[in-house]
């Protein structure tokens, strides 16, 4: 014998007008099991898009409730190299932990540069407890289900070589564990780190009245070149060992009068020392000194 959906009817009231709905059973129950579906799906990790960065929503898309700051000690973000700096192109531990936990946590992040575009790139080295996600044209570290357990979780960041300041965008879940879309406590977060190297004050540079800085920039063993010139030219800069032997000669490229920064990443054979680094201008040559210390 087949058997038949039975039918369930419901009353409701709507702009005064009497409406009665009728839902077969087999709709509620497609309709319970995407419900849960998606339930299942977010405890294995949050959909992109949802850390409350610019052009992003939040965990409150699924979760009821409205957000808590999480700025106040309750989302606590690191590098390995501690303080709020980077060292550019280098690649670091990001360690992120809720303070307030659930029975069930959850975490999203994503690193903005200054103009809200990616900024550097993650590795997942605990693929156990997080994984990444993409959409919106970024990249997200965010919890397996196996690591909604946990209240602390680590992966790696390859920090960008030209950001002058890089975002963590955070969204953490204090979860319930009750399988619904309610009871939960959505925190948001934002942790600035600043690239060291490309916040020199300009005062102090006119002060000075340099034409020319040079500095090495630990961790991505790269030189930092600040330069400025009062009409178009083109750069090179030669880096030269203490026996005055030339170690390595790059075109930078032709740029238009101003002032510039440039992060030039040094080749692997460059060994720790103190180097001559010599800018030509044109016709013009600037030399200053670095010490190169991996």
């Amino acid at each position: 014998m087949k058997r038949k959906n039975t039918i369930v009817a419901g009353i409701i009231m709507s702009g005064g007008v009497l409406a009665l709905l009728l839902f077969s059973s087999g709709t509620v129950k497609k309709q319970y099991e995407k419900f849960h579906q998606e339930r299942q799906l977010n405890s294995t990790g949050a959909p992109s898009g949802k850390t409350g960065a610019p052009g992003e929503g939040n965990c409150t898309d699924c979760h009821t409730g409205n957000t808590q700051d999480g700025n106040n000690g309750v989302n606590e973000l690191s590098l390995s190299g501690g303080g709020t700096t980077f060292n550019p192109g280098s690649t670091q531990t990001v360690t992120l932990e809720l303070t307030d936990t659930g029975v069930r946590n959850g975490f999203q992040v994503v690193a903005l540069d200054e103009n809200d575009d990616m900024a550097g790139n993650f590795t997942i080295t605990d693929a156990t407890n997080t994984q990444m996600i993409s959409g919106l044209g970024r990249t997200y570290v965010t919890h397996e289900q196996a690591g909604t357990q946990l209240s602390s979780w680590s992966f790696d960041w390859d920090a960008p070589t030209t950001a002058e300041e890089v975002t963590f965008y955070v969204a953490t879940n204090k979860a319930d564990g009750a399988n619904g879309n309610s009871g939960d406590v959505i925190y948001l977060s934002n942790h600035v780190f600043t690239n060291p190297s490309a916040h020199l004050e300009e005062e102090q540079f006119n002060q000075e009245n340099e034409m020319f800085t040079a500095g090495y920039v630990v961790g991505a063993h790269a030189l930092t070149l600040r330069y400025s010139m009062p009409e178009p030219a083109k750069v090179a800069f030669n880096l030269i060992n203490l026996q005055g032997r030339s170690m390595h000669y790059e075109v930078i490229g032709n740029f238009e009068g101003g002032q510039y920064t440039e992060n030039v990443k040094l080749p692997e054979f460059i060994e720790d020392g103190i180097y001559a680094v010599t800018l030509f201008i044109n016709n013009k040559t600037y030399t200053k000194k670095v010490l190169v210390q991996h």
